[in-house]
Protein backbone atom coordinates (compact mmCIF):
# COMPACT_ATOMS: atom_id res chain seq x y z
CA UNK A 1 0.00 0.00 0.00
CA UNK A 2 2.99 2.20 0.75
CA UNK A 3 3.47 2.43 -3.03
CA UNK A 4 0.17 3.42 -4.02
CA UNK A 5 0.53 7.09 -2.20
CA UNK A 6 2.45 9.51 -3.72
CA UNK A 7 2.99 11.65 -0.25
CA UNK A 8 4.07 8.81 1.97
CA UNK A 9 7.05 8.85 4.17
CA UNK A 10 9.92 9.27 1.55
CA UNK A 11 12.66 9.70 3.83
CA UNK A 12 11.71 6.08 4.97
CA UNK A 13 12.11 4.41 1.66
CA UNK A 14 14.90 6.21 0.87
CA UNK A 15 16.66 4.70 4.05
CA UNK A 16 15.27 1.04 2.91
CA UNK A 17 15.80 0.98 -0.58
CA UNK A 18 18.73 3.20 -1.64
CA UNK A 19 21.17 0.15 -1.51
CA UNK A 20 18.96 -1.89 -3.72
CA UNK A 21 19.39 -0.31 -7.64
CA UNK A 22 15.83 -2.20 -8.95
CA UNK A 23 13.90 -1.39 -6.05
CA UNK A 24 15.67 1.89 -6.05
CA UNK A 25 14.12 2.50 -9.96
CA UNK A 26 10.79 1.55 -9.03
CA UNK A 27 10.51 3.83 -6.72
CA UNK A 28 12.36 6.66 -9.06
CA UNK A 29 9.42 6.14 -11.46
CA UNK A 30 6.95 6.24 -9.10
CA UNK A 31 8.36 9.84 -6.62
CA UNK A 32 8.84 10.75 -11.08
CA UNK A 33 11.81 13.10 -10.42
CA UNK A 34 11.41 16.42 -12.10
CA UNK A 35 14.04 17.59 -14.81
CA UNK A 36 14.20 20.76 -15.19
CA UNK A 37 16.44 22.38 -18.46
CA UNK A 38 18.08 26.25 -17.53
CA UNK A 39 17.27 27.77 -21.42
CA UNK A 40 16.38 31.67 -21.11
CA UNK A 41 19.37 32.86 -21.04
CA UNK A 42 20.57 35.74 -23.96
CA UNK A 43 24.04 33.58 -24.63
CA UNK A 44 25.75 37.14 -25.06
CA UNK A 45 29.01 35.45 -24.46
CA UNK A 46 28.06 33.46 -27.68
CA UNK A 47 27.21 36.49 -30.22
CA UNK A 48 26.98 37.22 -33.11
CA UNK A 49 25.96 33.65 -32.74
CA UNK A 50 22.91 33.86 -30.78
CA UNK A 51 21.37 36.68 -32.42
CA UNK A 52 18.96 34.93 -34.21
CA UNK A 53 19.60 31.38 -32.87
CA UNK A 54 18.97 30.80 -28.83
CA UNK A 55 21.87 29.22 -26.77
CA UNK A 56 19.74 26.02 -26.20
CA UNK A 57 19.67 25.74 -30.76
CA UNK A 58 23.44 25.68 -31.47
CA UNK A 59 24.26 22.74 -33.07
CA UNK A 60 27.21 20.31 -31.40
CA UNK A 61 26.97 16.56 -31.92
CA UNK A 62 25.95 15.02 -35.15
CA UNK A 63 25.26 18.62 -36.01
CA UNK A 64 21.81 18.56 -33.56
CA UNK A 65 20.80 21.40 -31.15
CA UNK A 66 22.44 20.73 -28.08
CA UNK A 67 19.13 20.52 -26.21
CA UNK A 68 17.56 17.62 -28.04
CA UNK A 69 21.00 15.78 -26.64
CA UNK A 70 19.89 16.99 -22.93
CA UNK A 71 15.98 15.61 -23.46
CA UNK A 72 18.00 12.53 -24.79
CA UNK A 73 19.87 12.17 -22.11
CA UNK A 74 17.26 12.94 -19.42
CA UNK A 75 14.99 10.30 -21.46
CA UNK A 76 17.91 8.02 -21.33
CA UNK A 77 17.39 7.56 -17.51
CA UNK A 78 13.79 8.20 -17.14
CA UNK A 79 13.33 11.42 -16.65
CA UNK A 80 10.42 12.00 -18.76
CA UNK A 81 8.62 14.94 -16.68
CA UNK A 82 10.62 17.35 -17.71
CA UNK A 83 10.24 21.57 -17.58
CA UNK A 84 12.45 24.61 -19.55
CA UNK A 85 12.43 27.85 -18.94
CA UNK A 86 12.27 30.33 -21.64
CA UNK A 87 12.68 34.19 -22.48
CA UNK A 88 15.35 34.68 -25.44
CA UNK A 89 14.01 33.41 -28.60
CA UNK A 90 11.85 31.22 -26.17
CA UNK A 91 9.20 30.84 -29.03
CA UNK A 92 11.92 29.50 -31.56
CA UNK A 93 13.20 27.00 -28.98
CA UNK A 94 9.15 25.71 -27.79
CA UNK A 95 8.37 25.14 -31.63
CA UNK A 96 12.10 23.35 -32.21
CA UNK A 97 10.85 20.92 -29.32
CA UNK A 98 7.66 20.28 -30.12
CA UNK A 99 8.35 19.01 -33.85
CA UNK A 100 10.70 16.44 -32.75
CA UNK A 101 9.37 15.64 -29.04
CA UNK A 102 5.24 15.76 -30.23
CA UNK A 103 4.14 12.74 -27.71
CA UNK A 104 6.64 14.01 -24.97
CA UNK A 105 5.22 16.04 -21.74
CA UNK A 106 7.04 19.01 -21.21
CA UNK A 107 6.37 22.00 -19.50
CA UNK A 108 7.64 25.31 -20.77
CA UNK A 109 7.97 28.33 -18.27
CA UNK A 110 8.41 31.67 -20.05
CA UNK A 111 9.92 34.69 -18.04
CA UNK A 112 8.87 37.89 -18.92
CA UNK A 113 11.69 39.01 -17.66
CA UNK A 114 14.71 37.19 -17.29
CA UNK A 115 14.98 35.49 -13.59
CA UNK A 116 18.63 34.78 -13.25
CA UNK A 117 19.16 31.23 -12.57
CA UNK A 118 18.07 31.79 -8.88
CA UNK A 119 14.60 33.11 -10.17
CA UNK A 120 14.54 30.18 -12.41
CA UNK A 121 14.77 27.80 -9.89
CA UNK A 122 12.63 29.58 -7.39
CA UNK A 123 9.97 30.16 -10.07
CA UNK A 124 9.69 26.06 -10.79
CA UNK A 125 8.61 25.56 -7.14
CA UNK A 126 5.51 27.56 -8.19
CA UNK A 127 4.28 24.71 -10.19
CA UNK A 128 6.12 21.56 -8.50
CA UNK A 129 6.47 20.21 -4.86
CA UNK A 130 9.34 17.42 -5.85
CA UNK A 131 12.76 17.61 -5.88
CA UNK A 132 13.93 18.87 -9.33
CA UNK A 133 17.21 17.86 -11.34
CA UNK A 134 18.60 21.19 -12.94
CA UNK A 135 20.92 20.97 -15.93
CA UNK A 136 22.19 23.35 -18.15
CA UNK A 137 21.33 23.87 -22.01
CA UNK A 138 24.51 24.09 -22.82
CA UNK A 139 26.58 20.97 -21.94
CA UNK A 140 27.51 19.13 -23.96
CA UNK A 141 26.42 15.25 -23.55
CA UNK A 142 27.32 14.62 -20.39
CA UNK A 143 29.16 11.73 -18.75
CA UNK A 144 26.93 11.03 -15.93
CA UNK A 145 24.93 7.83 -14.68
CA UNK A 146 22.35 10.42 -13.52
CA UNK A 147 20.56 7.63 -11.32
CA UNK A 148 23.70 7.15 -8.85
CA UNK A 149 23.24 10.82 -8.74
CA UNK A 150 20.11 10.53 -7.98
CA UNK A 151 20.76 7.57 -4.85
CA UNK A 152 23.72 10.01 -3.80
CA UNK A 153 21.51 12.98 -2.99
CA UNK A 154 18.47 10.63 -1.48
CA UNK A 155 20.97 9.11 0.78
CA UNK A 156 22.29 11.65 2.24
CA UNK A 157 18.68 13.03 2.90
CA UNK A 158 20.42 16.26 0.69
CA UNK A 159 18.44 19.69 0.35
CA UNK A 160 20.95 20.69 -2.31
CA UNK A 161 23.15 18.23 -4.47
CA UNK A 162 26.21 19.74 -7.07
CA UNK A 163 27.89 17.34 -9.50
CA UNK A 164 31.51 18.23 -9.40
CA UNK A 165 34.78 18.09 -11.76
CA UNK A 166 38.25 18.27 -11.29
CA UNK A 167 39.23 21.72 -12.55
CA UNK A 168 42.59 22.03 -14.57
CA UNK A 169 45.69 24.56 -14.34
CA UNK A 170 44.48 26.65 -17.21
CA UNK A 171 41.03 27.25 -14.93
CA UNK A 172 42.09 29.87 -12.64
CA UNK A 173 39.47 33.02 -13.03
CA UNK A 174 36.70 30.74 -12.05
CA UNK A 175 34.25 29.93 -8.89
CA UNK A 176 35.28 26.40 -7.66
CA UNK A 177 35.17 24.39 -4.53
CA UNK A 178 36.78 21.81 -2.34
CA UNK A 179 34.91 18.50 -1.15
CA UNK A 180 35.23 17.09 2.39
CA UNK A 181 33.33 13.84 2.85
CA UNK A 182 31.28 14.59 0.27
CA UNK A 183 30.33 17.62 1.82
CA UNK A 184 31.25 21.12 -0.64
CA UNK A 185 33.37 23.63 0.83
CA UNK A 186 33.20 27.24 -0.55
CA UNK A 187 36.78 28.25 -1.67
CA UNK A 188 36.70 31.21 -4.11
CA UNK A 189 39.12 30.58 -6.90
CA UNK A 190 41.11 28.45 -4.57
CA UNK A 191 39.24 24.77 -4.46
CA UNK A 192 40.04 21.80 -6.55
CA UNK A 193 36.62 21.53 -8.02
CA UNK A 194 34.13 23.16 -10.51
CA UNK A 195 30.30 22.98 -10.69
CA UNK A 196 29.49 20.96 -13.77
CA UNK A 197 26.14 22.71 -14.32
CA UNK A 198 24.11 19.58 -12.94
CA UNK A 199 22.51 19.49 -9.60
CA UNK A 200 19.04 18.48 -7.71
CA UNK A 201 17.44 20.49 -5.36
CA UNK A 202 14.81 20.02 -2.87
CA UNK A 203 11.61 21.99 -2.71
CA UNK A 204 12.88 22.11 1.54
CA UNK A 205 15.80 24.50 0.32
CA UNK A 206 12.77 27.36 -0.61
CA UNK A 207 13.49 27.96 2.72
CA UNK A 208 16.37 29.51 2.00
CA UNK A 209 15.09 31.83 -1.17
CA UNK A 210 15.54 35.41 -1.20
CA UNK A 211 12.42 37.16 -1.18
CA UNK A 212 12.82 38.99 -4.69
CA UNK A 213 12.34 36.86 -7.76
CA UNK A 214 15.83 37.89 -10.02
CA UNK A 215 18.61 36.74 -8.51
CA UNK A 216 21.77 34.48 -9.43
CA UNK A 217 21.69 30.79 -7.89
CA UNK A 218 25.41 31.27 -5.95
CA UNK A 219 24.17 34.25 -4.01
CA UNK A 220 20.75 34.16 -3.75
CA UNK A 221 20.95 30.24 -3.38
CA UNK A 222 23.83 27.74 -2.60
CA UNK A 223 25.65 30.81 -0.07
CA UNK A 224 22.57 31.34 1.70
CA UNK A 225 21.95 27.22 2.25
CA UNK A 226 25.89 27.09 3.00
CA UNK A 227 26.12 30.24 5.45
CA UNK A 228 23.06 28.85 7.50
CA UNK A 229 25.04 25.57 8.17
CA UNK A 230 23.30 23.15 6.64
CA UNK A 231 24.90 20.81 4.43
CA UNK A 232 25.31 20.88 0.66
CA UNK A 233 26.74 17.53 -1.19
CA UNK A 234 29.33 17.08 -3.53
CA UNK A 235 28.82 14.35 -6.06
CA UNK A 236 32.14 13.90 -8.33
CA UNK A 237 31.98 13.20 -11.84
CA UNK A 238 34.20 13.12 -15.02
CA UNK A 239 34.94 16.62 -16.46
CA UNK A 240 31.92 17.53 -18.11
CA UNK A 241 31.97 19.86 -21.68
CA UNK A 242 30.14 23.29 -22.16
CA UNK A 243 29.74 25.91 -24.63
CA UNK A 244 29.16 29.20 -22.49
CA UNK A 245 31.10 31.05 -24.70
CA UNK A 246 32.42 31.51 -28.71
CA UNK A 247 35.69 29.91 -27.67
CA UNK A 248 34.66 26.97 -26.24
CA UNK A 249 32.16 26.59 -28.76
CA UNK A 250 34.35 26.96 -31.71
CA UNK A 251 36.97 24.89 -30.06
CA UNK A 252 34.28 21.87 -29.66
CA UNK A 253 33.03 22.47 -33.53
CA UNK A 254 36.50 22.04 -34.54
Amino acid sequence: WIFRKRKCNVILIQKIFFRHPVVFDYIYKLFNMIGYILSAGFGTRLLPLTEKVPKALLPTINNRPNIFHIIDFLLMYKVSNIYINLHHLGKQIKNNIKKVYPDLKISFLYEKEILGTGGAIKNIFNFVSEDVLIINCDLIYPRLDINNFIRFHYKNNSILSLCLYKKNKNQTNIISFDIIENKLKLAGFNGGYIFSGIYIISHKAKTFFPEEDKFTFYEGILKNIYNNNVNVFAYKTKNILSYGDTESYNKFKQ
